[in-house]
């Protein structure tokens, strides 16, 4: 769990970056409005694989992210302020994340339950009332991420 954190903490730049990259406003005049750039998006996927913290199922829930904010955009022509859905990274979920792993890493309490063969939940407390639970599924020789789902921690300050 804290290899994750620590790993994350030393790629969160470059994952904000390519995230950033995948929307860009199409079209010309009044017509342009925010797309997702498909190609772009990819190679997001692509960085998210050859990391190896994550299972299939968590890029194919990546991918369809992308899918639901283009369709989003599609159908309320978005060309105005920052693209919705785009406001901070998707492995965290929170404007802050440097804060919040910072955190977890100095002081945050960590627990483990199995949920089932080959699978487990971590919680880590974070210091307040925010906590951060990710569902692990046994890889391999390793463990990889199915699911992160923060709490408490998506408005973090």
């Amino acid at each position: 769990m804290r290899h994750f954190l620590r790993w994350y903490q030393g790629h969160q730049a470059e994952l904000d970056r390519l995230l950033t990259a995948t929307v860009s406003k199409q079209g010309r005049g009044d017509t342009a409005h925010y797309q997702v750039d498909y190609a772009r998006a990819q190679r997001y996927l692509d960085y998210l694989t050859k990391a190896g913290w994550f299972t299939p199922q968590f890029v194919r829930d990546q991918a369809q992210q992308f899918r639901r904010r283009d369709a989003d955009f599609r159908r309320t022509r978005q060309a105005y302020g920052p693209p919705v859905g785009f406001g901070f990274g998707w492995i965290l979920y929170t404007p802050q994340p440097e804060k919040v792993v910072a955190a977890a890493l100095a002081t945050g309490r960590i627990t483990a339950t199995e949920t089932g063969a080959g699978q487990w939940q971590a919680r880590v407390q974070l210091p307040g009332n925010g906590r951060l639970v990710l569902d692990w599924v046994a890889a391999k020789d390793s463990a990889r991420l199915e699911t992160i789902y923060p709490d408490g921690i998506e408005q973090a300050e």
